[in-house]
């Protein structure tokens, strides 16, 4: 997430494979920051296997509902969720 001219660090990550199946992720943005842009970077392996896709992307006010979700994991780029399906 980048805060005024800096790009700061990650604040939600997902490295590895995730399966064949869409997969909920995500995070608390800092209310301090008055203006900011979202960045997503992503790097895809080779193949149809290593196609990368982001979908129904929202930001909204208040805190993030976290309920129906069974893991969360506290990691150095910011909270990491998911759903088992």
């Amino acid at each position: 997430m980048q805060v005024g001219s800096n790009l700061g660090s990650a604040v939600w990550t997902r490295v590895g494979t995730q399966g064949n199946q869409w997969n909920l992720g995500q995070t608390d943005l800092p209310a301090s920051a008055s203006t900011y842009n979202i960045v997503f970077e992503g790097v895809g392996g080779p193949g149809y296997r290593g196609d990368i896709a982001l979908d129904d992307i929202r930001v909204l006010p208040g805190s993030c509902s976290y309920s129906g979700l069974h893991h969360f994991l506290l990691t150095v780029c910011g909270l990491y969720c998911y759903r088992d399906e």
